[in-house]
C-alpha cells in the first residue's frame, strides 16, 4: 500500500480573494440579468459609457416578481474622490447619495461592496409601480450617469389605476439647520427688498467674491436683506467650513434637504419659508442664483417704481412653453406628473421678483403638488397660476449672458446670467468708473420696447442690440 501524497498547501489569501470576488460577480451577474435583453424604450445594455467611470453595462434591465427584493448594480471604476448619488429618472426624485437615504420610502437603500466597487440600489417588496428607470450618477464635473430599467411583472395587473403621486410636501423637508432670524428684525416691517442668493455649499470663494462686489450696496443699506441660501451636506468637513463661513460674516441660511440639482425645487421653496417665517413684511423678495451679476441700483429704482404692485412675479416670463416628452432628455417630463400639452407661462430661474403678498399662497400651493425637479415651472407657473399670481415681463431681469464687456449693457440691466465670477471684479470696477460715458442711464420705462416680445430670441435680440454700444470699455 503506497503512501498518500501530502494535502497541497492551501491557497493563499489574495488568491482566495480573487475567487470570492469572482464567484460574487457571476452570482451578480445572474441576479441583474435574468434573461437575454429585451428592448426597453427602443433600447437594449450597451457597453459602458465611453469615456465614464462605470464598469456597469448602461441600460441593464432587471426583471423581477412582485414582492421581490430586487438590486439594481452600479459599477464604478476609481469613484472614492466622488459622490454617488440614485434617482428615479421620470420623476428626478432623489432617492440616495452614498449610503445615505434621501427618500421617505423605507423600503429603498444602497450599500458599498468595496471588493465590487459596485453601489448597489435596493428596493424590497417591489411593486408594479416600482418598474421604470432608474439612475447612477457620479458626482464628476460634468455629471456622468448611467441607467438601470426595473421591470416588475404584474399579471394580475394588480397595479392600480392610478398610482399614487410624491407631492412636494411628502419631498421637502422644511427648517434650517442654519435658520439665521437676526438677519430680518422686527419680520421685516422697514425692509423693502429681500434677496435670497441660491448658492452650492461648496461655492464659498464664489460667494465671497459676491460680497465683494454687486453685493456691497445691497450690504451697507438697512432696508435690504441679503442671505445666501445653501443645503444640508453630509460631510464633516463641508459643515465645519460653513459655519466657519457662518461665524465671519452671518449671512448664511443652510436648510435641512440635501443639495443636488434635482432639489433645486426644494432650495427655493427653503427661500419662501425663511422669508413666510422670518421676514413677512418685506416688500418684494427677489431670488437669485450665484452665476448671476445683480445691479442692485437699478434693481431698487426697479422696486421703487413698482412698489404698489401686489400679487405679482416680474422676470423674463416664457410664453407659451411645453413640456419636453423624449424620456432621454434630461428635462423629461412624465404625463403622470403634467398630463397638458403647455405649461403656464413661468419666469426664468435664475432672477425673478416677487411681491411680499404672494410668498406664504406661492409656498403653499406648490407644496400641494406632485413633486417637479423643474423648479421655475414648477414655482413661477404652475405654482404661480394657482396662487393667481401675475408673471410680468421684465425685460431687465436677463436670464442669458451678455458680453462682459459691454459696460454699457450692464449699467442698463437689472441682472445678466451666467456671469463668471473670475469676471466680477472688473464688470464691478467698471460699472462704477465715471470716466467711461455711456449714452443712457437706467429706468425702467426705458425697456418697453421689449416687455411685449413673445419669443424668447426676439426677447434676446432686443436686450442685446437696444442699449448696447461698440464704445463700452
Amino acid at each position: 500500500m503506497g503512501t498518500s501524497s501530502p494535502l497541497p498547501p492551501p491557497p493563499p489569501l489574495p488568491s482566495l480573494l480573487r475567487l470570492l470576488l469572482l464567484l460574487e460577480l457571476l452570482l451578480a451577474a445572474t441576479a441583474w440579468s435574468a434573461e437575454i435583453c429585451k428592448p426597453v424604450d427602443g433600447q437594449c445594455e450597451g457597453p459602458p459609457l465611453p469615456g465614464t467611470f462605470f464598469i456597469s453595462r448602461n441600460n441593464t434591465q432587471v426583471l423581477a416578481a412582485l414582492g421581490d427584493d430586487v438590486r439594481l448594480p452600479c459599477q464604478i471604476r476609481g469613484a472614492m474622490t466622488h459622490k454617488v448619488c440614485w434617482f428615479r429618472k421620470s420623476s428626478r426624485r432623489l432617492l440616495t447619495v452614498q449610503d445615505k437615504s434621501f427618500t421617505q420610502d423605507e423600503r429603498v437603500y444602497t450599500d458599498f461592496n468595496t471588493f465590487t466597487d459596485t453601489w448597489t440600489l435596493h428596493i424590497r417588496n417591489v411593486t408594479a409601480g416600482d418598474s421604470g428607470v432608474y439612475a447612477c450618477q457620479l458626482s464628476a464635473h460634468p455629471w456622468d450617469q448611467l441607467q438601470v430599467r426595473l421591470k416588475v411583472a404584474d399579471p394580475k395587473n394588480t397595479r392600480r389605476k392610478k398610482e399614487a403621486i410624491v407631492l412636494v410636501k411628502d419631498y421637502n423637508e422644511p427648517g434650517f439647520r442654519l435658520p439665521n432670524a437676526e438677519l430680518c428684525p422686527g419680520s421685516g416691517n422697514d425692509v423693502k427688498l429681500v434677496i435670497m442668493v441660491q448658492s452650492a455649499p461648496a461655492h464659498t470663494n464664489i460667494r465671497s467674491v459676491i460680497r465683494h462686489t454687486w453685493a456691497r450696496p445691497a450690504i451697507s443699506r438697512d432696508d435690504i436683506v441679503l442671505a445666501f441660501v445653501v443645503a444640508a451636506v453630509g460631510d464633516t468637513v463641508e459643515q465645519r467650513n460653513i459655519d466657519y463661513e457662518q461665524s465671519l460674516y452671518g449671512d448664511l441660511v443652510q436648510a435641512n434637504f440635501v443639495d443636488h440639482y434635482n432639489n433645486l425645487t426644494l432650495k427655493t421653496l427653503a427661500s419662501l419659508e425663511w422669508v413666510d417665517k422670518y421676514c413677512p413684511d418685506a416688500l418684494f423678495t427677489l431670488k437669485v442664483d450665484d452665476d448671476v451679476f445683480l445691479n442692485v441700483n437699478n434693481l431698487m429704482k426697479f422696486v421703487e417704481q413698482h412698489h404698489q404692485q401686489r400679487r405679482t412675479i416680474f422676470g423674463n416670463v416664457v410664453f407659451n412653453p411645453k413640456p419636453d416628452r423624449n424620456k432621454e432628455s434630461r428635462y423629461y417630463v412624465s404625463p403622470k406628473i403634467w398630463d397638458k400639452t403647455k405649461y403656464p407661462r413661468y419666469t426664468g430661474g435664475p432672477l425673478y421678483l416677487i411681491s411680499g403678498d404672494s410668498v406664504r399662497g406661492l409656498r403653499q400651493r406648490v407644496l400641494e403638488r406632485p413633486y417637479f425637479f423643474i423648479e421655475d415651472v414648477l414655482v413661477t407657473g404652475i405654482g404661480a397660476k394657482l396662487a393667481g399670481v401675475r408673471r410680468l415681463r421684465a425685460p431687465e431681469f436677463f436670464t442669458y449672458s451678455v458680453p462682459t464687456s459691454d459696460t454699457c449693457l450692464l449699467r442698463m440691466l437689472v441682472g445678466a446670467h451666467q456671469i463668471p465670477s473670475k469676471e466680477l471684479p472688473d464688470i464691478w470696477t467698471r460699472l462704477n468708473d465715471r470716466t467711461i460715458p455711456c449714452p443712457h442711464t437706467y429706468a425702467p420705462d426705458l425697456w418697453k420696447p421689449c416687455i411685449n416680445l413673445k419669443a424668447q430670441e426676439s426677447l434676446k435680440h432686443c436686450v442685446l442690440s437696444l442699449f448696447s454700444t461698440s464704445k463700452s470699455k
